[in-house]
């Protein structure tokens, strides 16, 4: 499993603007390390470092994101999410999100996650009228 040092972003440039980099701790959740302008801007921040998850996401759908991202956590898997993948938006995101686990040691436990967010706006059905995404999980170990 990829450790936060492994990750350089010269080598992803392209995706930035879309990317987030979150750290985990079973006291405080997920807060905001970094992310990409994009993200800042559909959550209504400028910028997200030391936001919590909890202070960010709309709170009817806050458990549901949240045991979506300890998915990768718990079973240190990396995480598809394909539908809606913006709750807390004026419009409705389709699009897909996924999340890679990060460890400080390969074998030791998940202190972060990678995310990537790809979608495109609609102005259909609100966000209470369309069903939460599906989500799939591919554990780290089953990864040849």
């Amino acid at each position: 499993m990829p450790a936060k040092a492994d990750i350089d972003p010269v080598d992803i440039g392209w995706a930035l603007s879309r990317i987030f980099l979150a750290d985990y701790s079973a006291e405080e959740g997920f807060t905001y390390r970094l992310a990409g302008a994009e993200i800042a801007k559909v959550l209504g921040k400028t910028n997200l470092k030391g936001s919590n998850l909890r202070d960010v996401v709309n709170p009817e759908r806050l458990e549901q994101v949240e045991q979506s991202w300890l998915r990768a956590v718990e079973e240190r898997a990396v995480i598809r999410m394909a539908g809606m993948v913006y709750y807390g938006a004026d419009r409705t995101a389709m699009g897909e999100r996924l999340l890679l686990p990060l460890a400080e040691q390969a074998n030791g436990p998940v202190t972060g996650l990678l995310g990537m967010t790809v979608c495109r706006w609609t102005d259909g059905p609100s966000a209470t009228e369309i069903e939460a995404p599906t989500v799939e999980a591919l554990p780290v170990g089953d990864i040849p």
